[in-house]
């Protein structure tokens, strides 16, 4: 692994977004490297010093009492009852929030009412990648390392020719399940911003432009802007006998761009 790899990949790393093999490739490289592990420990000074000094809401009275009533044993004594407060009200609040979140995300998710399935899934990909859910199974910014990686994984070779550059530099693959197929799914990062790029044939779950039964975009031979859904921006087009669909939180505008830039690659 190389010195770009490691350092974008911090926050990868931390939140568990890559696979096995690659977290000891990184570590390795952190080992060997004093540059990198320099930088390592600056990040982790700065995100130290951010959960220090960042503001911090306390829990309601309202919530606190209704935790308590629901799991404080009854009978205990006021300085256990001050302890559990002291040790458990921030933990059960934080798993309280967690399922509230979850919860409204599930209820949140949008439907085929006015989205595609193509935009649904490739969002939801995105995403159960920037959740560490499918980690990346090859890291590497060498797009002659990636390619080949999916040999033998996927029954197609994924015909991408852009290799990524300073701004938009590539960072590994993974197979993805996309609709009722699997696909090669390149990723690519700007700024702090992941990128994913899924490529498929057509006829795997993308036909004539349109998901299985008709609910998708039509996809032309140049990219162009597919949808929005959640924050994040699709950007789509088709050529040959593959379909191409990049989804980031970037601003519609830059994605767009490097679209035609991926496009224009040969």
């Amino acid at each position: 692994m190389d010195c770009k790899n490691t350092q974008l990949l911090f926050s990868d790393a931390k939140h568990g977004r890559l696979a096995a093999e690659v977290m000891t490739d990184r570590q390795l490289h952190l080992e060997d490297c004093p540059l990198c592990g320099g930088a390592e420990k600056a990040e982790q000074e700065l995100t130290r010093a951010l959960e220090r000094y960042l503001p911090q809401h306390p829990a309601s009275p309202a919530l606190k009492r209704q935790l308590e009533a629901r799991w404080l044993p009854k009978g205990e004594s006021a300085k256990l009852r001050r302890l559990w407060r002291a040790a458990f009200i921030p933990a059960a609040v934080t798993a309280a929030t967690l399922a509230a979140l979850a919860v409204g995300y599930h209820l949140g998710k949008p439907t085929e009412r006015g989205e595609s399935a193509v935009v649904m899934e490739a969002v939801n990909d995105h995403l159960r990648f920037l959740d560490g859910e499918t980690p990346l199974q090859v890291l590497a910014s060498d797009l002659h390392q990636v390619k080949p990686w999916f040999a033998g994984k996927l029954d197609f070779a994924p015909p991408v020719h852009f290799r990524g550059d300073d701004d938009t530099p590539l960072v590994g693959g993974e197979v993805s399940r996309f609709l009722d197929g699997r696909v090669a799914h390149f990723v690519f990062a700007r700024r702090l911003h992941k990128i994913s790029l899924f490529v498929l044939p057509v006829e795997s779950g993308v036909r004539g432009g349109e998901a299985t039964g008709g609910r998708g975009p039509a996809f032309g031979a140049s990219p162009a802007l597919a949808g929005v859904s959640r924050g994040f921006s699709l950007v789509g087009w088709q050529g040959d006998e593959f379909a191409y669909l990049l989804v980031s939180d970037l601003n519609p505008e830059e994605l767009l761009a490097l679209g035609q830039r991926i496009q224009a690659a040969r």
